[in-house]
């Protein structure tokens, strides 16, 4: 049999369905290629941040009705059961914990996937949060309409007052930052938007010797915390990969704190190693 006679019909039937695809695709081509040629730029330019605040936005942007919350986010590999069971062991050791008449803060908020979890958890309904990308901080207004959710960065809440939360939350955030010295200025922003007494989580925090640093910049050993907070508490530290479904936390841990009950804004600012 004679190979030439099957190779060239196949050959051509790949050709016209290639054709056929670059049709249909065309008119996207220039915005795909300009996508990925930032992406690719801002890898090769060591621009770790702007490379992730791109992909955020890709995320944000695919949402469609019906779609789970969490996968318009960095969170679309966990089912719908393991995200609520994310978001309720990340919740679960707040002192004191989230209550219906609570107000909550959510720090790198995304899409408002988490915030709209710990709705449906806790009963709670007064959520505001910050995110650098736009096109989260869009859908984010669109899940909470009467809700305060802007544009922003966690290094600087400064739209936001002293005082003013029960609760205030990082998920999956504090390693994207790239140093120790912006950790401790982010925690710092987070106590200072608190209220005395109220309790702080931070979750997904490298650790130093772990296997799971991902995506992130930064590793920060536990007892960096005890220069960070200051005068504040820390509650407990929890080993992420303990929880069920979240085995590809494994070397990440959450923080819980709680502002002390003076109106003291100052705490440490965890600088340096």
């Amino acid at each position: 049999m004679n190979p030439t006679g099957i190779v060239v019909p196949v050959a051509a039937a790949c050709a016209y369905i290639g054709y056929r695809l670059f049709l249909r695709y065309r008119p996207n081509l220039r915005r795909e290629w300009t996508y990925y040629r930032e992406k690719i730029q801002a890898w090769l330019t060591g621009r770790k941040s702007g490379l992730s605040l791109l992909w955020f936005s890709t995320t944000a942007n695919q949402y469609r009705d019906g779609m789970p919350l969490h996968h318009a986010s960095a969170w679309k590999y966990m089912t719908n059961e393991q995200w609520r069971s994310f978001v309720q062991n990340s919740i679960a050791y707040m002192e004191p914990p989230i209550g219906p008449q609570d107000s909550v803060f959510e720090v790198g908020c995304g899409v408002g996937a988490f915030s709209k979890t710990i709705e449906e958890l806790t009963g709670c309904t007064d959520f505001a949060g910050i995110d650098p990308v736009p096109e989260a901080i869009s859908l984010a207004q669109k899940v909470f309409p009467s809700k305060r959710f802007l544009v922003g960065n966690g290094l600087d809440l400064s739209d936001f007052a002293d005082n003013g939360f029960d609760h205030v939350l990082a998920a999956g955030v504090i390693m994207y930052l790239d140093s120790l010295d912006e950790a401790g200025r982010f925690v710092s922003e987070m106590l200072r938007i608190a209220k005395p007494g109220a309790s702080l989580m931070i979750n997904c925090v490298s650790e130093p010797g772990g296997r799971n640093l991902g995506s992130g910049n930064i590793y920060i050993p536990k007892e960096w915390w005890m220069r960070a907070v200051g005068g504040h508490v820390i509650t407990s530290f929890r080993e992420m990969g303990e929880w069920p479904g979240c085995e590809k936390q494994r070397g990440r841990y959450s923080v819980y704190l709680r502002k002390s009950n003076i109106a003291d804004n100052g705490c440490g600012q965890g600088r340096g190693n």
